[in-house]
C-alpha cells in the first residue's frame, strides 16, 4: 500500500501538468479573429477545469468556444497555465485512490465595436492605386498628418485607383493610429444606401469607411499597415 502510494505521488509530480486538451474554436457560421498577446481586451474569464487520471477523464470543462459564444465575442485570445494552487490540490489528491487535476484558464476578447452615436475622434480620407499600397490624411486635433498605407489591394474592384472618406474612433494619442488593422464586424449608422467597412488596430483604434458598394470593393488578406509621415 505504501508502495502505490509512493509510485502515486511520484507520478503525479512528473505529470503535474497532466494531458489536458483545450480547443479555440469558433461557435459554427461565427468569424472569430485571433487576438495578440498586446492587442487590449476588454472582457476577461478566468476558471478552471477539472479532470481525473492526469487530465484524460474530463470531470467539469467548458471549452473556450463556449464562452465565445455566449459572451457573442468577436475577437479573442485564450491561454492554459498551470498555478501554485493547482499543484497543491493535484499533489493533494496523490493520498487519494484518484488523482485530480485542475487546469486554469484564461479567456479574453472584445464584443463586436459600437461606434454608433458616438463621437468620432478624427476624420481619414485613403488613396490607393493598383499596388498594395497608398497614402492617407488623418485629421486629429485641428491638425492634419499623413501616412502611408500598406496592405490594400484593388485588383478585384475594377477600377485603378481608390480614393475613400471615414471616421476615427478611440483615439487618444495620433501615435496610436499607426498599427496593422483588421476587418472587424461593428454596429455603425450609415444612410443614403452607403456602405460601411470597419477596420481596428492593435490599440483599440476603429476607422470606419463609407461609400458605395464599388468604393469599398478592396480586400486586405493580412491587414492594412498605416504610418504616419514624420
Amino acid at each position: 500500500m505504501h508502495l502505490f502510494r509512493f509510485i502515486q505521488l511520484i507520478l503525479s509530480l512528473a505529470l503535474l501538468s497532466g494531458c489536458f486538451q483545450t480547443k479555440l474554436d469558433a461557435p459554427p457560421g461565427r468569424e472569430v479573429r485571433i487576438l495578440s498577446r498586446e492587442e487590449p481586451a476588454e472582457f476577461k474569464k478566468e476558471y478552471k477545469n477539472w479532470y481525473l487520471f492526469y487530465g484524460m477523464i474530463p470531470v467539469w470543462t467548458t471549452q473556450p468556444v463556449e464562452i465565445i459564444r455566449k459572451e457573442n465575442l468577436v475577437e479573442v485570445r485564450a491561454q492554459t497555465m498551470d498555478t501554485v494552487a493547482d499543484a497543491i490540490i493535484t499533489l493533494t489528491s496523490s493520498l487519494l485512490p484518484v488523482l485530480v487535476f485542475p487546469q486554469h484558464v484564461i479567456v479574453e476578447g472584445n464584443r463586436e465595436p459600437t461606434v454608433a452615436g458616438r463621437k468620432m475622434d478624427g476624420v481619414v480620407h485613403m488613396s490607393a492605386g493598383p499596388v498594395a499600397a497608398g497614402t492617407g490624411t488623418l485629421s486629429f486635433q485641428g491638425r492634419d498628418y499623413e501616412y502611408d498605407i500598406k496592405g490594400l489591394s484593388i485588383a478585384d474592384a475594377g477600377v485603378s485607383s481608390l480614393a475613400v472618406d471615414g471616421a476615427v474612433y478611440n483615439l487618444k494619442s495620433v501615435n496610436d493610429f499607426n498599427g496593422i488593422y483588421h476587418g472587424v464586424k461593428a454596429s455603425v449608422n450609415v444612410g443614403g444606401g452607403a456602405e460601411a467597412i470597419a477596420l481596428k488596430n492593435d490599440r483599440g483604434v476603429i476607422i470606419v469607411l463609407t461609400g458605395s458598394q464599388q468604393d469599398l470593393k478592396f480586400s486586405f488578406p493580412l491587414g492594412v499597415t498605416i504610418q504616419l509621415k514624420h
